[in-house]
């Protein structure tokens, strides 16, 4: 899924659901959330990207609802679930359709669970091993079917002894990689990046068309390290 869109559509959809108090051209969004409230937003994204300097895009829609579970002096807690995910292609061949679909599949209806301080901002994710381990699960049979993609069905490439010693080879080198690219940092990252986006707004009083820059550094999508980054919003 692309990040540029997603948290453009959150912000645009939870503008429209949560109270906001309008001064001439300032609008703030207060912090109103009380134990039990629960919103629901639709999201539509557009994922581009060139493989084999062929273009490809796919669609991506789904319904997502956040439930408040806790709000007290210490803080909050949500948990954040997502339902009917849809994808579809726009440009290219199926491949990545059909790779995705089922793993959106496995996660229709799971909540992550996140805590937030007394301010709204982020602190942590509940749920952070139970949804490193699904991640884990969901992406096993695609890597399964990668391997076997690598080391070729004709038996005449490799002998089988090879091809045995091979394919222990690779699936020890994947498991390393498994524990870095999913490790607990990388799935946190991944998992709550637009639930961070949402929170960074909450409130904050805001000039109606006006632009505003930051330059906080990004968490990388891969080792969860800090990047430089510049972003903009506009209310």
């Amino acid at each position: 899924m692309s990040a540029s869109h997603r948290p453009a559509v959150l912000l645009s959809a939870l503008l429209l659901v949560v109270p906001m108090v309008a001064n001439a051209a300032q609008v703030r969004w207060p912090l109103t959330w009380k134990a039990g409230d629960t919103w629901t937003y639709q999201t539509e994204s557009i994922d581009r990207c060139i493989e084999d300097g062929q273009p490809r895009a796919m669609r991506i829609t789904d319904s997502t609802g956040i439930r408040v579970d806790e709000a007290d002096a210490n803080g909050y807690v949500q948990t954040w679930t997502t339902r009917d995910s849809r994808v579809e292609t726009v440009e290219g061949d199926r491949t990545d359709v059909d790779t995705l679909a089922p793993i959106l599949d496995q996660f229709d209806g799971f909540g992550v669970v996140v805590e937030f301080g007394a301010d709204g901002r982020y602190r942590r994710m509940r749920n952070l091993d139970e949804t490193s381990a699904k991640i884990r699960t969901a992406m096993q049979p695609i890597t399964d079917i990668n391997v076997g993609k690598m080391l070729g069905s004709d038996e005449t490439k490799l002998a089988k002894a090879e091809r045995e010693a091979v394919e222990a080879l690779v699936q020890m080198q994947l498991a390393e990689l498994f524990e870095s690219f999913f490790s607990r940092e990388v799935v946190e990252t991944m998992t709550t990046a637009h639930i961070r986006t949402y929170t960074g707004f909450v409130g904050g009083t805001f000039a109606a068309g006006k632009r505003y820059r930051d330059a906080e550094p990004m968490r990388s999508p891969h080792s969860g390290k800090p990047l430089p980054a510049k972003r903009e919003y506009t209310l």
